[in-house]
C-alpha cells in the first residue's frame, strides 16, 4: 500500500523499513492516565461529555488494566513505524 502511493506520486526505487517505537513511557498507570487524559484529543473529547461518576469509573478501569499489564510499576505502550523511501527526479 505504502509502495503503490509512492508510486502514484512518481518516485521509484521504493524501499521501507519497520522499526518497533514507544509510543507512551511513564512511570506509573496514573501518571499515564493524567498524560492520556490531558493531551489525547480522542480521550480529552470522550470524557469531556461524561457524567463526574462515569469518568471515575473510566479512570479506575484504566488504571486497573494498565496495572495487569504492567505489575511491575512503569507503563510503556509501544507501536510499529513503517518509514518510506524514494527517488523522484526533477525535471
Amino acid at each position: 500500500m505504502l509502495g503503490g502511493i509512492f508510486t502514484k506520486a512518481g518516485f521509484s526505487n521504493f524501499n521501507s523499513q519497520r522499526a518497533n517505537v514507544t509510543v507512551w513511557a511513564t512511570t506509573s498507570p496514573e501518571e499515564y492516565y493524567e498524560a492520556a487524559t490531558e493531551t489525547a484529543g480522542p480521550i480529552v473529547q470522550m470524557l469531556s461529555t461524561m457524567a463526574p461518576e462515569k469518568k471515575k469509573a473510566v479512570r479506575e478501569e484504566m488504571i486497573q488494566t494498565l496495572r495487569g499489564m504492567f505489575p511491575s510499576g512503569p507503563v510503556s505502550l509501544g507501536g510499529e513505524a513503517i518509514v518510506g523511501t524514494g527517488t523522484k527526479t526533477t525535471a
